[in-house]
């Protein structure tokens, strides 16, 4: 007993926190009694000094601790209403989170106007691209300041981010693509605000594209010299390419990956190259059920891959946008693969990157699939910009992610 007092007295007498114990000609009954009010009494200061240091830092940061449901809402994941404005964007109007039946429902007069009213544009995420393009940037990018977002897929994610970049060289973006199918950059010098796209060909393995029998990448016609450089897998692209652009473009702030027509690329010729069924060997088709849990397969390496070497990023996942045309049923591919994407993407608590579900009713094509300069740059910058204020203010400070997406119905639960 005498070291157990010895304990619980010099150490917090010492430290100024309690008062001394009371007389030793006490019974030992009310001696433990009053040691049980001093422990009380610490754990109310303990609880005291949280409490006012959770409120202090939630008055701090833009975004709100967990619970807060009203200012944690998503504008592009919830339900809502597509915005195309004379200035060649495209917003996304969430319906009000907190509307009632009543409210959704109430009797309203359909009026001679063709845009939304003020109080309406409120509840969609700011336009940060509007913002980018100003001289003197507006205090509402303080928080872009120093930071790097990724985006590992695609010629999509190339184009819209050397589309935006030019869209806004009036605010000093500056573009470089050393290589189509290596790297992009754009750059905003006055916020050191970078956006880096980096390519990659599908999850298809190496060794498909390797001597003897490279009947993958290496056997694709191309129009120009070392069009499709190695390596040829996600695995090897992260070791030769990723992780050491760390150093030229800073550490990656948040991440958002893609790999999808690549895929669907890859099914035919891998139908082909075994001399499977004849409709296997269709460009565009329906998929085998097969085909999607491959897919789903390696999909989770990635992820996993990519959250290995850069350990708490916050990393998102870009779908895929429909076919301008439905040539062979190409759409159904299209669906199909989202909806399995949806599905392990779900298991892994990565949160979608719903700029394809926003472009519904997108006719401007440069082809069947690349879209033309305009509109979908402009929102695809937008969301990035929205979802690098969520990741530099805490990304899980919000209990994290809606179950319901725009036109879809409630996601898989975990």
């Amino acid at each position: 007993m005498a070291a157990y007092e010895r304990c619980e007295t010099d150490d917090f007498v010492e430290q100024g926190g309690l008062a001394a114990p009371p007389p030793r000609r006490l019974s030992l009954q009310l001696q433990a009694y009053l040691r049980l009010l001093n422990w009380t009494y610490a754990g109310w200061v303990v609880a005291a000094f949280l409490l006012v240091h959770s409120v202090w830092r939630g008055s701090t940061g833009p975004l709100p601790d967990r619970g807060d449901a009203e200012a944690c809402f998503d504008p592009f994941r919830s339900p809502g209403y597509i915005f195309r404005p004379s200035n060649l964007s495209i917003r996304h109007v969430p319906f009000p989170p907190s509307a009632s039946l009543d409210d959704l429902t109430s009797s309203t007069a359909i009026e001679d106007a063709i845009d939304p009213p003020d109080d309406v544009l409120s509840l969609a995420a700011p336009a940060y691209g509007d913002m980018l393009n100003e001289k003197v940037k507006p205090s509402e990018l303080a928080f872009a300041r120093d930071q790097s977002v990724w985006f590992i897929g695609d010629s999509h994610d190339r184009m819209n981010l050397e589309v935006f970049c030019r869209q806004h060289e009036a605010g000093g973006a500056v573009l470089d693509v050393p290589h189509w199918h290596i790297k992009a950059n754009c750059r905003f010098p006055d916020l050191n605000l970078t956006f880096a796209s980096f390519f990659h060909y599908g999850l298809a393995p190496e060794s498909d594209s390797l001597p003897p029998d490279a009947w993958n990448i290496p056997a694709l016609p191309s129009s120009r010299e070392n069009e499709n450089p190695p390596p040829y897998s996600v695995e090897g692209r992260l070791r030769e390419f990723w992780v050491p652009a760390v150093s030229e473009v800073g550490r990656p702030s948040m991440i958002v990956l893609n790999s999808f027509f690549w895929d669907l690329r890859y099914f035919a010729l891998y139908a082909e190259h075994f001399n499977h069924h004849e409709f296997l060997r269709r460009k565009e088709r329906p998929l085998t059920y097969s085909e999607l849990a491959w897919h789903r397969s390696r999909v989770r390496v990635l992820v996993e891959a990519v959250r290995e070497a850069f350990p708490g990023v916050p990393i998102m996942f870009r779908l895929g946008q429909a076919h301008q045309t439905n040539r062979n049923e190409g759409n159904v591919e299209v669906f199909q693969l989202n909806e399995s994407l949806r599905a392990v993407l779900a298991k892994l608590d990565v949160p979608i990157f719903e700029w394809a579900s926003l472009l519904t009713g997108e006719s401007r094509y440069a082809d069947d699939q690349h879209l033309q300069a305009g509109a979908p740059a402009r929102l695809y910058a937008d969301m990035a910009m929205y979802y690098l204020r969520r990741a530099v203010t805490g990304w899980d400070r919000c209990d994290p992610w809606p179950a319901s997406t725009p036109h879809r119905r409630a996601s898989l639960n975990r």
